[in-house]
Formats: C-alpha cells, structure tokens, sequence
C-alpha cells in the first residue's frame, strides 16, 4: 500500500487531502483526542501525528487570543485546515532589512489556506481553535521572528513557532540591521 505521506503529497485539492486522512482514520474524533492542550503563555500546543522526510502532520490546539511568532516554513510547502474556531492570520514581508506587516487575512471554522516555503505569517485564534498542518517535506530549518528584540532564529525541527525557552533549541540566530529613525 502507498505511504499516507506520497498519497498527500500527489494531491492538489484540500478536500481530497482531508478524504485520505479521514479514510487512514484522521477524524475530527481522533484530532479531538490528540490534541495537546499548550502550555501557559505558549500560543498553541503541538502534536506531531505523522513525520517522515517526506511529509508532517501537525495538529496545534491554540491558545484564545496568543499569536505565535512571525515565522516561515523552511522549505516546506502545504496546507493547513483550520478544524475549530476562527483565526487571524498576519501575514509579513521582508524590505530593506525590516519585517513589515503587509496584510490580515481571517479563516473560519472549516476553512483552509495553502502555505509556500517563502511565506511569512503568524496566526492566532479568536477563541479555543483547533488547526492541522501538512507540510511538504517535514518542516527544517524553521525562522522565527523576533520582532521587539530585532532577530530571526532558526529553531530546531521539535520546536513551535515562538522564542524557545532552552538555548538548545537555537540552531542559528541573526541580528537585523540597526533601524535608523
């Protein structure tokens, strides 16, 4: 039988993404189970439900009201499906050395969005929100961006999209240009 991971990965439409999980047993009732509720003052709590070199499945139970960091994907390319409640997604590009805000989108319960591997956004949830995320390949090499201390972090491939409480964590950091007023 084909791996779930070269099954998702041939698909182009979010609906027969969510069909083929559903039928490997990824069910509102199993992501309901195996959330992992987050830790105090972190935005959303993470479970790895599949990862191989060619493929995650994360499922991030959120936090009311906590953005997660600025962040990209790596190189990582996919989807996510925003299973329960409604989010806010903040999406940012880079000019002349600075992380600047460019736009604001809003997904509801049931809703999707396609990622690339140059995009920069964060997300939060309005209220108790439940996402899944598909990633192709597994996630590497993720930049987090630290916008109050003016730095870009690539964070180890266990870590969520925040400030990692353990230097370990840190694969590489990089200071931004100083900003003149």
């Amino acid at each position: 039988m084909e791996s779930i991971s070269s099954q998702l990965r041939q698909q182009k439409h979010p609906e027969k993404i969510l069909e083929i999980l559903s039928k490997a047993g990824f069910n509102s009732h199993y992501y309901e189970n195996n959330k992992v509720l987050p830790q105090s003052g972190y935005p959303y709590g993470r479970n790895i439900l599949h990862s191989d070199l060619d493929c995650e499945i994360m499922l991030a139970s959120w936090t009311p009201n906590l953005p997660c960091f600025p962040h990209n994907h790596g190189h990582s390319e996919g989807w996510i499906f925003y299973l329960k409640g409604d989010f806010k997604e903040t999406i940012y590009e880079w000019d002349s050395g600075e992380l600047n805000q460019v736009g604001v989108e809003f997904h509801q319960e049931n809703s999707h969005t396609c990622m690339n591997n140059d995009f920069t956004h964060s997300c939060m949830a309005s209220k108790e929100g439940l996402s899944l995320h598909i990633y192709f390949p597994r996630i590497q090499s993720m930049r987090v961006h630290d916008l109050t201390n003016r730095r870009t972090l690539v964070v180890s491939d266990n870590c969520g999209a925040w400030i990692p409480e353990f230097k370990e964590s840190i694969k590489e950091e990089f200071s931004w240009p100083v900003k003149i007023s």
